[in-house]
């Protein structure tokens, strides 16, 4: 079998290089003109015709043509709307954003591992569905990708995606897996209350929305330890609180906003239904009106177990049994769930620096450093599962 570590080692300087580029030039959301011609500048360089899919993704096809099935790999490309706290020679030029999340190292990993796989396109069994996404921090890249056709034409079978762990317990290139559920849903909710306006003197000639508000956020967090099933993990986080904007005034309305996060869609659909019939319920007991809104969800990352377990053994056969370590699923969530829904495929997360090693702080921070000595493992464990995969899965 070939030895796709060193391969990774032989083109490394590349891909640190591409890597710097993406993280001095951050973008966000799905408005990444930058990003995206030099993802597609960099796939051309290597023989690929990419395509742009829904807005501003990108995927590129490297087919053996000997028939086979199709593995999508995916790295996202967005930046978080954060200013850079480092003192790196190539930190980021956009005073509002900043890779905090690792999405940098995410999309080099993946153009190291197409590098590879174009150079040995001899060994392939079948296609690999290269996938960069946008817009994965709003969660919305995903499911736009997908309604636009990424995983027809070829079809997929299967799919895999890496993230970087930094500033926690993960060494530098070592693999952390979950088997069955990974990341948790997650729903972001505002519930809007109307009242009736009075002065601070008289409250009997009004409707107070921010005492219905403190009841419905009593209530809500009822929910957890009276109707929730006991064994099954869920987060309800109340983030924002707004109302009013003198203190000798009842307001009209008032409004707050939170997230539900849990792995069970029976759970997240019943939960999202009480927290609708609890919030109207007392609004009303108060003679006020509630309204919920559920603007942005995204299901729970379920690792698929034959698929996760099989790409598992071939990260092992690179980095040995030793360096992957049996993860718990989190409660922060990911949009690779939403291919994950239709495809079987697994979430994996690598290592770029933990606290041991020296990196202290965690994804989302504006301190955040990562190890760059993690990027050739996930080019090449990319590379390697993907040919493995397709090889053991063959059929014509």
């Amino acid at each position: 079998m070939k030895n796709f570590f060193k391969e990774a080692q032989s083109i490394e300087g590349e891909i640190i290089r591409w890597r710097r580029y993406l993280h001095e030039n951050p973008e966000i959301g799905c408005n990444l003109p930058k990003t995206v011609t030099f993802v597609t500048s960099t796939l051309e360089k290597m023989g690929y015709s990419p395509k742009l899919a829904s807005n501003n993704g990108i995927v590129a096809v490297l087919d053996s043509e000997n028939g086979g099935k199709t593995l999508l790999l995916r790295a996202d490309m967005d930046a978080l709307p954060i200013m850079e706290e480092t003192d790196l020679p190539f930190k980021s030029k956009n005073k509002d954003a900043s890779h905090s999340c690792g999405h940098d190292n995410h999309t080099a990993m993946l153009l190291g591992a197409a590098k590879i796989l174009m150079d040995n396109k001899h060994l392939l069994k079948g296609r690999v569905k290269f996938v960069f996404e946008p817009d994965e921090e709003t969660t919305r890249g995903a499911k736009s990708m997908i309604d636009d056709g990424i995983l027809e034409n070829p079809q997929v079978d299967a799919a895999m995606a890496f993230h970087s762990m930094v500033g926690k317990f993960l060494n530098t290139g070592q693999v952390a897996y979950s088997r069955g559920p990974a990341m948790a849903s997650a729903d972001i909710f505002e519930i809007t209350v109307e009242g009736k306006a009075t002065h601070g003197a008289s409250p009997e000639f009004g409707v107070d929305p921010i005492n219905i508000m403190s009841h419905i956020q009593i209530a809500l967090n009822t929910i957890l330890s009276r109707e929730k099933p006991q064994k099954e993990p869920v987060v309800l986080t109340i983030g924002m609180f707004n109302a009013g904007n003198v203190p000798n005034a009842i307001p009209n309305k008032a409004s707050m906003s939170g997230t539900l996060r849990t792995f069970d869609q029976f759970v997240r659909e019943k939960l999202k239904n009480r927290i609708i019939e609890i919030s109207t319920g007392i609004a009303k007991s108060f003679g006020g009106n509630a309204k919920v809104e559920f603007k942005m969800g995204t299901p729970a990352v379920i690792n698929d177990l034959d698929v996760g377990d099989e790409i598992v053994s071939y990260v092992k056969e690179v980095i040995g049994n030793e360096n992957v370590i049996d993860f718990p699923s989190a409660m922060g969530s990911e949009d690779f769930s939403e291919i994950l829904l239709r495809v079987p495929g697994v979430f994996l997360w690598i290592g770029m620096g933990s606290i041991s090693q020296g990196y202290n702080f965690g994804m989302h921070n504006p301190k955040a450093i990562f190890n760059e000595e993690g990027l050739v493992y996930g080019s090449a464990l990319f590379a390697h599962c993907a040919v493995k995969w397709l090889e053991n899965n063959f059929s014509r």
